[in-house]
């Protein structure tokens, strides 16, 4: 007697499948998510036992070994041709297959723990459509029917909000730091706001009136020298001091003489005119005196020199002229592309003197900063300090902050192709494709709709490619493009070949290319005859030496198919023969490749091009 026994490995592969339940629906269901065709399976309705003709499943035959899905449901395998039984069953004792066939009467049966034996017959094969019950129709009016919702459009990205400059880089503040610059070494007690404000207007006024002394002084010749100092002594008296109030009687002695000024001895004007040059060379020597502490803490502490640094140069610097003042004042150290697009009131340092010191201090502390991973910090130096944004955008894509590179490079070096390898390089494509598609780059921006799974977009692109570089004559760019990237190897062969038979550019670029997509396209087999082809149907006599340099350069795996290097051999002793008749033996060096089996060959040829000719 045959029994069923349980085992933890499978017996036998899967050729059936057991869909347990009463209910059509999920059989169908389940076989819909297989994606095969109904006309392939062959469905049979297993009842619950003998005595129950409710159905416990669908045993499912794919028929035409048709192969079933890998997670389909209680996968079933086959003894002896007809017997159906879990993948993980066994029969017991074991029977051959000629034995189970003479027991096996049925032509299809199937063995199931919970259902026991069950035989079938041809005609108890089911059809899948036996199982929908269409209704009778129901009157209605479909000329009113409103169509449903629109099916949402396939996901394609999904897109990080990315800060902006200004917010990535204002970090590097953090980093570099906001103290007040009192903190420089050196320097005296600070000075009280007010004292700063009084100190810029009181330059500011030293300036306006030594310009105004300066004007008096050239422009005042018709006026009397006397009346002249009188008016000064009473402004000097009043603004200057006590010097020019002390130079208004001294000079009481020449009053009435006429005469231009610069006829008369020196007076008040004059005295005025030393008193303001002097104040304002203090004011210098203090400027200077701020300076050289700043170079002082450079050498000392970068860091905290950097806090200080003085912008030497940016062609967004300098957008007029604040009050000056004798102290260094604090300025924003944030990357920001206000500050850093559209400039501000500056007051102008004199750094002739230091800025080759002040710039090598800041290259020293952007090459710290970029070996300790500050890489922001070395973008604001470069980008604020030195005014150097391709150097800035470097560091920036070196540190991986390839957005804010491609800011730099787009917006203020109008370098797109730089901006567009940048976005690339750090695989923001939509970004990239973009500025591809406004440069006309159509091969790289066909690459990147392939990295977004977009081949429709993608070709699109190749083809335009192809059609502009045919219509101006680039049959090599519009061939690889064919071969590379459409994968049409026929259209490109014939876009080459024509290059190489017509009088246009460039005939044998257009010849290696063409011996190279044959090496890689065609078989093996085929090589020979296409050579012959080319050089019997596609090449004209005036170049048949330039196809047997092209076919010796071209094809260097010939070695390794000895009927092409037969072919090529035949050919090249064809040619070079024809071109010793013709006086023209300069291609006989070639017989050392072509017969490289004949070591005496070489001596031969060079013998017989050096000997006289008759």
């Amino acid at each position: 007697m045959l029994t069923l026994h349980a085992c933890p490995q499978p017996q036998r592969p899967a050729v059936a499948a057991f869909l347990a339940g009463d209910e059509p629906l999920g059989w169908l269901r389940e076989l819909d998510r297989w994606g095969l065709a109904t006309e392939a399976l062959a469905c049979y309705v297993v009842p619950e036992s003998v005595r129950s003709v409710r159905a416990a499943g669908l045993l499912v035959v794919p028929l035409d070994a048709t192969a079933l899905p890998t997670d389909c449901r209680e996968p079933c395998g086959v003894v002896a041709g007809r017997l159906y039984l879990p993948t993980h069953a066994a029969l017991r004792p074991a029977a051959t297959e000629a034995e189970l066939r003479r027991l096996l009467r049925y032509e299809v049966l199937f063995w199931h723990p919970r259902t026991g034996l069950v035989g079938f017959e041809a005609e108890d094969r089911l059809h899948l459509s036996e199982l929908v019950s269409i209704g009778p129709a129901r009157p209605a009016d479909w000329t009113r029917a409103r169509p449903g919702p629109a099916a949402p459009p396939p996901l394609r990205q999904i897109r990080v909000l990315a800060p902006t400059l200004a917010q990535v880089l204002e970090e590097g503040r953090d980093d570099i730091g906001t103290a007040p610059l009192t903190e420089l070494p050196g320097q005296p007690a600070p000075p009280s706001a007010l004292a700063q404000a009084l100190a810029a207007l009181r330059r500011g006024a030293l300036r306006t009136g030594l310009a105004a002394g300066q004007a008096l002084e050239t422009g005042l010749d018709a006026l009397d020298r006397a009346s002249a100092n009188g008016a000064l002594a009473a402004m000097l008296q009043s603004g200057a001091g006590q010097d020019g109030a002390g130079g208004g009687g001294g000079n009481g002695a020449g009053s009435g003489q006429a005469g231009s000024v610069g006829e008369l001895p020196p007076g008040p004007l004059d005295r005025l005119r030393n008193y303001l040059t002097k104040q304002l060379n203090d004011l210098e020597r203090e400027r200077h005196q701020e300076i050289l502490r700043l170079l002082t803490l450079l050498d000392q502490d970068m860091a905290q020199a950097l806090r200080f640094a003085i912008p030497l140069d940016s062609p967004y610097l300098n957008r007029g002229t604040a009050a000056p003042g004798s102290r260094l004042s604090a300025g924003p150290t944030d990357f920001s592309l206000r500050q850093l697009g559209g400039g501000q009131r500056t007051d102008a340092w004199d750094l002739s003197e230091f800025e080759d010191r002040l710039r090598a201090g800041y290259l020293r502390a952007a090459t710290e900063a970029v070996a300790a991973g500050h890489h922001r910090r070395a973008a604001y130096i470069h980008a604020h300090l030195l005014g150097d944004f391709r150097a800035a955008a470097r560091v920036l894509e070196q540190g991986r902050f390839f957005r804010e590179a491609a800011v730099l490079y787009q917006e203020h070096l109008q370098d797109l192709p730089a901006a567009a390898a940048v976005l690339e390089r750090g695989e923001l494509l939509t970004e990239a494709l973009a500025i591809y598609l406004s440069l006309n780059n159509l091969e790289k921006a066909g690459d990147l709709h392939q990295l977004l799974h977009q081949p429709a977009e993608a070709v699109a692109c190749y083809e335009r490619l192809t059609e502009q570089a045919t219509f101006r004559g680039d049959t090599l760019l519009a061939a690889r493009v064919l071969a590379d990237k459409l994968r049409r190897p026929a259209e490109a062969e014939a876009l080459l070949l024509t290059g190489w038979t017509s009088a246009g550019r460039q005939p044998e670029a257009h010849l290696q290319q063409y011996l190279k997509l044959l090496a890689a396209t065609r078989p093996a087999a085929e090589l020979p005859a296409a050579v012959r082809a080319l050089y019997q149907q596609h090449t004209p006599p005036a170049r048949h030496g330039h196809l047997l340099d092209g076919l010796l350069q071209a094809l260097p795996a010939r070695r390794a198919n000895p009927a092409l290097q037969a072919e090529v051999q035949a050919l090249g002793l064809d040619i070079i023969s024809q071109e010793v008749r013709a006086g023209q033996p300069r291609r006989l060096h070639l017989l050392r490749k072509l017969l490289p089996q004949d070591r005496l060959l070489a001596a031969d040829t060079s013998r017989y091009v050096t000997r006289p000719k008759p």
